[in-house]
């Protein structure tokens, strides 16, 4: 059997969320993918949503009644994970911290070829995250966004930075987007 694009899938997650007014953004490695340098394939699409674990619980069975597989712990009812045969995996996260409704606030609209207007989260938010979950395909998204160059919003990236303490790890990887940017000219 066929597998769908990340576009069906996110077309898909909007056709279930946006009737129901669920303010949602895409965010983890393919919002990464929007900002950096290099291109890393993955087929998990991480959504970040604007819902109450209570309604993460609604969400559960509407994906189960459309088909999807889902895996819910009780220790951490803010996450979802889901399958679906044809659409592939999602992580879907409720918003619980300040900082991930001013990350989902902050999400920028762009258009997806074969999924309409997608919203991402915003450059700092993503690098942020990244830095937050901390594993090493994280570090390397960080380092891609970073070689990229992107334009930040230094007042915004230094208050959440702080705020998760993760500064000096911010400074390493920026460092070392800096030496591979200089290598690679």
């Amino acid at each position: 059997m066929a597998v769908a694009s990340v576009a069906e899938t996110l077309a898909a997650i909007d056709r279930l969320l946006a009737p129901q007014g669920v303010r949602w953004a895409l965010f983890g490695a393919h919002a990464a993918v929007l900002y950096s340098a290099e291109v890393r394939v993955t087929q998990v699409v991480d959504v970040l949503v604007s819902l109450s674990v209570p309604r993460m619980k609604a969400l559960a069975e509407d994906l189960a009644r459309g088909g999807w597989q889902v895996r819910h712990s009780a220790e951490d009812e803010w996450l979802m994970r889901a399958r679906h045969p044809y659409l592939g995996d999602i992580n879907v996260t409720c918003v619980q911290e300040e900082y991930q409704r001013t990350a989902l606030a902050r999400s920028v609209e762009r258009t997806v070829s074969g999924a309409g207007t997608v919203r991402f989260v915003a450059v700092e938010d993503v690098i942020i995250g990244k830095l937050i979950v901390n594993r090493t395909e994280d570090e390397l998204d960080v380092v891609s966004i970073l070689k990229a160059s992107p334009s930040l919003d230094a007042a915004h990236l230094e208050k959440w930075l702080k705020a998760w303490d993760v500064e000096e790890r911010y400074r390493e990887l920026r460092h070392r987007a800096q030496n591979e940017r200089a290598a690679d000219r």
